[in-house]
Parts: C-alpha cells; structure tokens; sequence
C-alpha cells in the first residue's frame, strides 16, 4: 500500500508498505478514505522534536521513520474479536493516541493527559496511509450525514470543544480569542453553534485571510495585532471593560501580555 512515511526533517517520502497485520481483539483496521495534516506533523516537518527516529518510544516501542497522520476517517475492514459497538463497512474516526485507561488521570476521565499517552503519526504510526489500524476504544462512527472532509477534521474540533467544556462560558459572555488559525476558528464555530450568535467574540491574529474566516464565522469584532495594540483595542470595543474570558489558541510567545 501507499503510505506518507517521515524519515526527520524536510523528508517525507510516499512509498509502498507493507500493510498493517491483522486487528488484535480490541482493534479494527480502516481503510482510509481522507486525512488533513495538524500543525504538529507542520512542526515536525521543520524540527524532529517529537518523533523516536534514533531509539524506541518508551511506550510504543516504534523507532525509526513512520507513517504521519492522525486526522483521518475511514471504513472499516476488518475488525478483533472483542469488538462489537463497530461493524465492518462503518465509517469511523480514530482518535489522536492511545491511553492506557490504568494511570491516575485515565481514571478520573483525562485520558488526553494519560501517562502513557502517545501520538499515532509521531510516536506510532498513523492514518496517512491505504489502510491503518487503531485500538477500536478510540474509534468513533461518523452519521451518514457528515462529510469525509468533515469527519476528518474530527480531532481538532475536538480539540477546541474540550477548551469550550474546560473555558465554562456563558451566552453573554464578550471573548477574546487570540489566534484564528485552525483551532481558533473551529473555537468560534463551537462558540457561536452553543450560542446562538449570543456571545461577543473578538477575534485578533495577524493575518488577514484568517480575519476574514473568523467574519464569517460570526466574531463581533476583528483586530489585526500587527496594525493595532490588541489590548488597546479590545478596551475601546468594550467601553474600558475587557472581556470576560480570553482563550489562547495561538501558542506565541508574545501573547500572554
């Protein structure tokens, strides 16, 4: 099978692999039918930060190149012995790792911070390939309405509803939302679907096209950080207030301030 397989910085080939080995009793195999690439494989692109080229992952066990990915939708071809909530022909999204479900913090329900967690494309390999295979506890049936491309954006929607769940903000609330990149947009789209279009969103980033999007989407206000002080700014919409919450979805330096 064809597979995006990284071997470290700058080098990502498409290669024929040897397709995965059969599901173990808790896992499926997928055949993939779209994937969309995160900034964390952008990241690795540039620097092999994460990614166990030169020694085994403590958890995983992988060492070397491996296949990226772990935004994808796929059918399900094949599937263990111990799983029944999926049946074969099913589309479904696998998550973004693997948790061990014994640590402290899978017990009290975090699994995104397991011990033991590992990232499926970095650490393992991933869904960037023919067919793939996942632990089926982390795979999710996708309704017959939702779109491939859809589903394959599952993960980092995810992503921003767990910072909705975790921010608690109400319907009146004014937001500043710092970053409208990918997960900041898909946070505002979360934002404004809980809402109503209730909440008075401020977005700010230093790129126009992104501005643009998060008009769309439903901001109340767009403030570009490179031709306006964001603080500023946000203090003259809001009649010397501020908001009520802010929510970093930028991970730059400068914007704790």
């Amino acid at each position: 099978m064809k597979a995006a397989v990284y071997y470290g910085p700058g080098d990502v080939r498409i290669e024929d692999v040897r397709e995965p080995e059969p599901p173990g009793p808790a896992e499926v195999v997928i055949q993939v039918k779209m994937g969309s690439l995160c900034g964390t494989d952008a990241s690795q692109y540039k620097a092999a930060t994460m990614v166990p080229l030169d020694g085994p992952h403590r958890v995983s066990g992988h060492s070397g190149p491996v296949i990226l990915g772990h935004e994808v939708v796929g059918v399900v071809v094949a599937r263990g012995s111990e799983v029944t909530h999926l049946e074969i022909g099913q589309r479904v999204v696998p998550g973004a790792g693997w948790w061990c479900g014994e640590c402290p913090r899978c017990k009290e329900g975090r699994i995104n911070i397991c011990e033991n967690y590992y990232l499926y494309g970095i650490h393992a390999n991933g869904g960037l390939a023919e067919f793939a295979r996942f632990p089926a506890q982390m795979s999710m049936p996708v309704p017959p309405e939702c779109s491939d491309e859809a589903a394959a954006m599952a993960q980092p929607c995810a992503v921003a509803l767990h910072a909705l769940a975790r921010g608690r903000i109400a319907i009146d609330q004014t937001v500043a939302l710092f970053g409208v990149g990918s997960i900041g947009n898909l946070l505002l789209a979360a934002l404004q679907a809980q809402a109503a279009g209730g909440q008075r969103v401020i977005a700010i980033d230093v790129e126009q096209g992104r501005l643009a999007t998060a008009k769309r989407l439903g901001a109340f206000s767009q403030i570009d950080a490179r031709a306006d002080d964001p603080v500023a700014a946000t203090l003259e919409l809001t009649g010397g207030r501020g908001v009520d919450v802010a929510i970093d979805a930028t991970s730059a330096f400068p914007w704790p301030r």
